[in-house]
């Protein structure tokens, strides 16, 4: 996650706050004055979650270049779908011979070797 805690748990809160004391104020006055901090709350917030993410994106693309040196290309690959959002780094469900699908990596791993003794270990 690109938002730091200091955005999340210090500017953020300062925000639910304030909105929590505008639902509970009946004076016209104090609602113009503090839907006036709540405007100026909010746009730090706005602020403080654009630079923590400008960071985020200038750090991996520091590790996109150090990968690239390298010549890790799948690791700058991997980085630059996670950078343009689509990070769908899901594996496949594996099956059983019936059809139900393994939940956990143990019972997939025993599959796979399960499948590869079958395809491999066969009469020629």
């Amino acid at each position: 996650m690109w938002v730091t805690d200091r955005t999340r748990s210090k500017k953020i809160d300062e925000r639910k706050q304030l909105k929590n004391k505008l639902l509970h104020i009946k004076s016209p006055r104090l609602q113009h004055q503090i839907q006036k901090a709540c405007k100026k709350k909010y746009k730090e917030v706005k602020r403080s979650a654009r630079s923590d993410k400008r960071s985020c994106i200038e750090e991996l693309a520091g590790e996109v270049e150090q990968a690239a040196v390298r010549g890790e290309m799948s690791v700058v690959y991997k980085i630059t779908k996670r950078i343009c959002g689509n990070d769908t780094s899901q594996p496949a469900p594996v099956k059983d011979k019936n059809g139900n699908a393994l939940t956990t990596e143990r019972k997939q791993a025993t599959r796979w070797v399960q499948h590869f003794q079958e395809v491999l270990n066969h009469q020629s």
